[in-house]
């Protein structure tokens, strides 16, 4: 069946539709058509909009972004500024180079880039956006921190406390990070000041000293003899 004939049919086919019939097709082919447009305009600004860069930081004072900025360039790391406090680097630099600048001590009044999985999903509770926002910032958190040398693996977990109406009871966010280092390998106190620096920087009203790190054997990393001098 050649093209010409095939149109032909189709022209048959709809003139020998009602007119409620052809008021139905025309609204289904509009609405899947303008869903596809809007389906590759989304993935575009998604993807596209940052040319394959990821957010480093965010909301950090002018002074910290100098510092960060100085480093990035001191590595040949390149990096764009969208705005006067959010820097953003290439995706594939995105951990590591959170973990540099965590373990320099550069991120104290900023916050890790983590805002995007702080989103609603349509239909979800409130108490599954709290689970799935946790697990994406401790499943991100895991992944910066495995960037260091030492580290074979790590599991973060954080201990979100309930809401309270009343200040006074109001606990503190924990956190827990366990770390499998690598035989014959230990993290240097700058590495774990890191650690602590990028998951307080992640959770607001989470402190540093509230993050406790431990290797896979259950050893607090914070003792002296856990951690290699610098």
């Amino acid at each position: 069946m050649d093209f010409k004939n095939m149109l032909h049919q189709i022209g048959q086919l709809y003139q020998n539709l009602t007119r409620k019939q052809r008021i139905v097709i025309a609204a289904s082919i509009v609405v899947v058509v303008g869903f596809l447009v809007f389906l590759a305009l989304f993935r575009g600004s998604g993807s596209n909009a940052n040319n394959g860069y990821a957010v480093l930081v965010e909301n950090v004072s002018p002074s910290s972004s100098a510092a960060i900025v100085a480093k990035l360039e001191q590595n040949n790391i390149p990096y764009k500024l969208e705005s006067e406090n959010k820097i953003l680097v290439p995706q594939d630099q995105v951990y590591r180079q959170r973990m540099f600048i965590a373990s320099e001590g550069l991120i104290k009044d900023s916050r890790v880039g983590f805002e995007a999985f702080d989103t609603q999903a349509f239909g979800a509770t409130n108490e599954e956006q709290k689970v799935k926002y946790q697990r994406a910032i401790e499943g991100e958190l895991a992944r910066t921190i495995e960037t260091l040398e030492p580290i074979r693996s790590a599991v973060v977990h954080i201990a979100f406390p309930k809401d309270s109406v009343f200040t006074e009871r109001q606990i503190p966010p924990t956190a827990s990070v366990v770390v499998n280092v690598r035989e014959g390998l230990k993290l240097t106190r700058k590495q774990i000041d890191g650690i602590k620096n990028i998951v307080s920087a992640a959770v607001p009203k989470l402190t540093k000293e509230n993050v406790k790190i431990s290797d896979q054997s259950g050893v607090p990393l914070d003792e002296q003899e856990a951690y290699e001098d610098d």
